[in-house]
């Protein structure tokens, strides 16, 4: 009996690890690295890595920037970062921090989570990233601390990673509309908190920002820039409250589930300035009863916009402190109200339309202590159903010609 026997031949790695404090290079002829220790790169310090080059960590370790983090892969020649077992959470990941920086190009990075539940965690403020594979982390594929990251992410590819493909901390902005995500709870997924500085959100259509870890409140000195066709969906009674000025266009808010009163809606309260333009608010109203709620000293311009789909009113104005401009919006499929007016409170749009609502203009009961206008296209009608309205000393109310009262 003959037994043949095949030898494969052992492929050798370079075992690295510890504290690179003078520039170091990673070569293509000395891969694979095997990483049996954290390796740190000290601030002042730029580790560079060639194309092509393969580095695999062992569990739980990581790579920790403080300094320049330079690497750039080619498509024939993508630099893999990796576990040496393809779990996800094996490995810690890549952490960018401090006064550190990173250029990476046409990397893999996989099966990282550890712990920060990121394959590369952003604690500094400079981070590019182009045309990288982010996948099967335990986590999301990229997440940034608070305020700390300015991001700047173009052609990236984000799959299977566990939690979302990218987690963004209070105050970190997003603008790339070319990178893909796929099979990924969430595309992007923003924590909640308080935005105190200029924060933009654009992503491409196809995918959506969720708001999934907090309400956002926009702080008396924050600004939040939504541009032009990115949705943005909010988990159960998350809401999103204004207390400075937001501008918005052409941007869906809803639920990640279609259901009335699944998320808060959006607010407009003490002194804040809302203008929203061929906006959608969608499956919102709980708590508040409405997909958009003013109350206080606030403004809000509400332009060729559709309120749909809430639990309660697409629109609730409190009172008449609130500076209301209303024009060519569609409220449909409302559960109670299109739009819902405190006490004292004016309504002199007659360009917008009602459907599908069991009552287009709700006219809340009580005295009228201020001057108040009552007008609205001759298709619809004022509704009053939840109390007496008195005219008190005081107290003006104009209804102008064409308008219909209906009384329950």
């Amino acid at each position: 009996m003959l037994v043949l026997i095949v030898f494969a031949p052992r492929v050798w790695a370079t075992e690295v690890g510890g504290t690179i404090t003078a520039y170091t290079t990673w070569t293509l002829a000395e891969s694979p690295y095997e990483v049996t220790n954290d390796i740190v790169v000290n601030e002042g310090v730029t580790f560079t890595i060639e194309a092509g080059a393969v580095i695999r960590f062992r569990q739980y370790l990581s790579l920790y920037v403080n300094g320049h983090l330079q690497a750039a892969g080619t498509a024939a020649l993508p630099i893999l970062f990796m576990g040496t077992e393809e779990k996800g959470g094996w490995w810690q990941g890549i952490l960018v921090q401090n006064t550190g920086s990173a250029y990476m190009d046409h990397c893999k990075v996989a099966y990282s989570g550890y712990v920060e539940e990121a394959g590369i965690y952003l604690r500094s403020t400079n981070y590019l990233t182009l045309n990288n594979n982010i996948r099967n982390v335990s986590g999301s594929g990229i997440r940034t601390q608070a305020g700390y990251t300015a991001l700047n992410s173009n052609g990236n590819r984000f799959e299977n990673n566990s939690t979302a493909d990218v987690r963004l901390g209070i105050n970190t902005s997003w603008t790339d509309t070319t990178s893909t995500f796929t099979r990924n709870p969430y595309d992007i997924l923003a924590d909640g908190g308080t935005i105190t500085g200029e924060v933009t959100w654009c992503l491409n259509a196809t995918y959506a920002l969720c708001v999934g870890l907090g309400d956002i409140v926009i702080g008396e000195a924050g600004i939040l820039n939504i541009e032009n066709d990115t949705t943005v969906k909010f988990t159960e009674y998350l809401g999103i409250y204004v207390d400075s000025h937001w501008d918005t266009r052409n941007t869906l808010f809803t639920g990640t589930s279609e259901t009335s009163s699944w998320w808060r809606g959006i607010q407009v309260r003490y002194a804040g300035k809302a203008n929203l333009e061929d906006a959608t608010v969608a499956y919102a109203g709980y708590i508040e009863n409405a997909a958009i709620f003013t109350r206080g000293n606030s403004s809000l311009t509400l332009k060729s916009s559709t309120l749909r789909n809430a639990y309660g009113s697409g629109l609730r104005v409190e009172s008449d402190d609130t500076s209301l401009a209303s024009s060519s919006n569609s409220f449909e499929n409302n559960t109670y109200f299109g739009v819902r007016l405190g006490c004292n409170a004016s309504w002199t749009d007659t360009t917008s339309t009602f459907s599908v609502n069991p009552y287009d203009v709700q006219l809340d009961g009580g005295t009228i202590t201020e001057e108040v206008t009552l007008r609205l296209n001759p298709l619809y009608a004022f509704c009053l159903t939840s109390g007496d309205i008195v005219v008190g000393a005081g107290g003006v109310l104009n209804i102008k010609p064409d308008s219909n009262i209906k009384f329950r």
